[in-house]
């Protein structure tokens, strides 16, 4: 080898070492393998899926009305749908926080002290009372609901009580001394908490001024063995709980393609960025567990300020939040990450399915249809 070739070689090796940090996750995408639209008019959101009778469960915001507990077929016909907010014996007389199918297809609604459970024509079965530690109320909106089975006896039947993706924080003076999770246990009638936000990675960086801005974000893994993962809004890691002793199995660092809000010294209200106290930042969203271990974060890149400002003259009811060019996705397993940011096919994601599939509502918001479309992208590697 020549003198100018060994130059030439090195020169490779060091720019292949200097690359390498930026390209060494493997590439996976998602393709869409289905599509199916719901004939309605009103907002349709798709909360669970239970595939022994191809059966989704979710709501139809009716608006002035509030939101029908529906239930839909793969092909997108609404098979039952109905308000059940009232005073009647099998109504509910506060917010519909959270949904979800029961392990034999039953129809669980979570309210601020209610537990409810539902047959699939809607018919009470089962009402459990609670008494949480503090109260959370979610409108125009319900979010997944998830149970578990303590050290698998099917008798200590237990339910988180406080919603992924919501803050129980709101005029709280110090929400450093709580902690994240509150769950009740049905056979004991007790609660407890768990995930205390002083074991957060950004504990020390928090200002108590982002209370209503900081909440949980979690998703759950059923078995003889339940598993929480957890993060929160401002966060930089997955901590991965076991639900049968309550403690932290692992921590699996997060690495944001952009985040700056983790980047300041201090998090605080002040130094995030805003827009007439319209939040213009980074946030966790979502955590989706698929198949095979792996796990995806759902997160909102922060929107430039100059680019809010022209969105919002063009539409005042803009929000980066619900802008699709503002979501990323980030692949995991259960210990490390294996992608960078991922571009989101275009719409919302609902939930994950089985065989590694995301179901996404596919939005076009310059068209108004008479239908709601959504489509099932499967995960694959390249």
């Amino acid at each position: 080898m020549t003198r100018l070739n060994m130059k030439f070689t090195w020169y490779n090796i060091f720019l292949i070492i200097l690359i390498w940090p930026m390209n060494a996750f493997p590439q996976y995408k998602f393709e869409k393998v289905k599509e199916f639209k719901i004939p309605s008019l009103s907002q349709v959101e798709l909360i669970d899926y239970y595939p022994q009778k191809g059966l989704y469960l979710g709501y139809i915001n009716k608006w002035s009305k509030g939101l029908e507990i529906a239930l839909i077929n793969e092909e997108g016909k609404i098979i039952i749908s109905k308000n059940l907010k009232g005073e009647g014996p099998e109504q509910y007389v506060s917010s519909l926080n959270s949904l979800g199918f029961s392990s034999e297809g039953d129809i669980w609604a979570l309210t601020t002290h209610q537990l409810l459970r539902y047959d699939q024509n809607l018919k009470l079965k089962e009402r459990i009372r609670f008494n949480p530690k503090r109260q959370v109320f979610i409108y125009g909106k319900a979010n997944p609901f998830y149970f578990f089975y303590k050290n698998n006896d099917r008798s200590a039947f237990s339910f988180i009580v406080n919603p992924t993706g919501t803050s129980k924080y709101l005029g709280m003076s110090d929400f450093k001394t709580t902690k994240l999770i509150e769950i009740f246990n049905n056979k004991d009638n007790v609660s407890y908490e768990i995930a205390p936000v002083s074991e957060r990675p950004q504990y020390e960086k928090l200002d108590k001024s982002v209370g209503d801005l900081y909440f949980p974000i979690y998703t759950l893994e059923h078995g003889n063995s339940p598993k929480l993962y957890l993060t929160t809004s401002l966060d930089n890691e997955i901590t991965v709980i076991d639900l049968n002793t309550n403690k932290v199995i692992s921590k699996i660092k997060i690495k944001h393609g952009e985040f700056k809000s983790l980047e300041a010294s201090t998090i605080a209200t002040k130094s995030l960025s805003s827009y007439d106290n319209i939040t213009l930042t980074s946030f966790n969203r979502n955590i989706f567990k698929l198949d095979g271990g792996f796990l995806a974060l759902e997160y909102i890149r922060e929107i430039p300020y100059g680019t809010y400002e022209r969105k919002i003259a063009d539409d005042p009811d803009y929000h980066h939040f619900k802008d699709p060019d503002y979501h990323r996705l980030i692949l995991f397993d259960q210990n490390k990450q294996l992608t960078s940011d991922m571009i989101i096919p275009y719409g919302s994601i609902k939930m994950s399915l089985p065989n590694n599939q995301l179901l996404i509502k596919i939005e076009n918001p310059e068209t108004e249809e008479d239908f709601i479309k959504y489509g099932i992208y499967k995960l694959s590697k390249e």
